[in-house]
């Protein structure tokens, strides 16, 4: 990422706040006041402006001519005064030699201490401008990242919404064709309790039949043995009573017939029970039919309520992302 650009105005006005303020100039404390821009270059911006602004020296007057006899006696004090300065001098400059290179000793040592704290300070100061730059780029990145995962879920939350909606309406469907089999199951079970009333009314009404039929049965055998004992009695008079025999075998023929026709009756009760099982069979498998598609919709339902349960929960994380 490239720094923001300083102006040299900045830098200066930066370096005169902190005189003012009576602080030290340094490239970390104009780059704390102005906040941006390399130590390096604030400091070298501040001190060619200190450079360009430092006052001339004052031009030396012009003295006056001494007088004559003054001049002579000014040249010998000041041969004199030179040699006794000199003497001086160079023993003063041997005492600042020797402490020059003392203190130049100290001064090397104390710079090259304060330049390699200034050097820690400017790898530390370089390291944390570094990291701020890459901690800047990676919110960005992370910023885009974002966006569009946020733009994705979005995306993602509408085709579940659309998907929720035809699993809702599929649900509806479901529910009015469960609706539907149930009305469906319930009339087969009142078709199939009517068939099971019909049926024992018609076993009832069979057994009543048979019973009637055996009691009928019963006299009519009753009656066919007394007959049969008269036919004998009659049997025996034949040859005296033909009238009496005629009369006894129309009696017979007639008793015959009414068994005949109870024997009809029996044989079609046995055809309508017949029928009616068979009825109640194709009911029975109707309604087996019926249970298994009311099985089967339920099935389909159950499918559908966790499948909307499963696209609810996406939604949810979705919402949650």
């Amino acid at each position: 990422m490239r720094p923001t650009e300083v102006s040299d105005e900045q830098i200066i006005q930066a370096g005169l706040q902190l005189e003012a303020q009576q602080s030290r100039v340094t490239g970390f404390a104009l780059r704390r006041v102005i906040g941006a821009g390399t130590p390096a270059r604030l400091v070298a911006v501040w001190n060619a402006y200190k450079q360009s602004n430092a006052p001339a020296p004052a031009p030396a007057e012009d003295a006056p001519p001494l007088p004559g006899d003054i001049e002579p006696a000014l040249k010998v004090a000041t041969d004199q005064i030179a040699a006794n300065l000199r003497q001086l001098v160079i023993t003063l400059h041997g005492h600042c030699q020797r402490e020059a290179r003392t203190k130049v000793v100290q001064v090397e040592q104390e710079a090259d201490a304060k330049c390699a704290l200034y050097l820690e300070e400017l790898a530390d100061a370089s390291s944390q401008i570094e990291k701020a730059e890459s901690l800047n780029d990676s919110l960005e990145r992370q910023c885009q990242q974002t966006g569009s995962d946020l733009s994705a879920a979005n995306e993602r939350i509408a085709a579940l919404t659309g998907e929720l909606a035809k699993a809702n309406e599929r649900l509806e469907r479901a529910a009015a064709e469960l609706s539907k089999a149930r009305e469906m199951e319930e009339v087969a079970r009142q078709a199939e309790q009517q068939a099971v009333q019909a049926s024992q009314q018609l076993e009832r009404e069979l057994e009543d039949a048979k019973q009637a039929h055996a009691e009928d049965l019963g006299r009519h055998q009753e009656v066919l043995a007394g007959e049969l004992e008269k036919r004998k009695v009659i049997e025996g008079q034949l040859a005296n009573a033909e009238v009496t025999r005629d009369a006894v075998s129309e009696q017979s023929n007639s008793k015959s017939l009414q068994l005949a026709s109870l024997e009809a009756k029996i044989k079609a009760l046995d055809d309508r029970l017949l029928d009616h099982t068979v009825r109640l069979d194709e009911q029975h498998s109707v309604i087996v039919s019926q249970r298994q598609t009311v099985g089967h919709l339920e099935r389909q339902n159950e499918r559908l309520n966790e499948h909307i349960a499963q696209l609810e929960q996406q939604a949810k994380n979705g919402d949650k992302a």
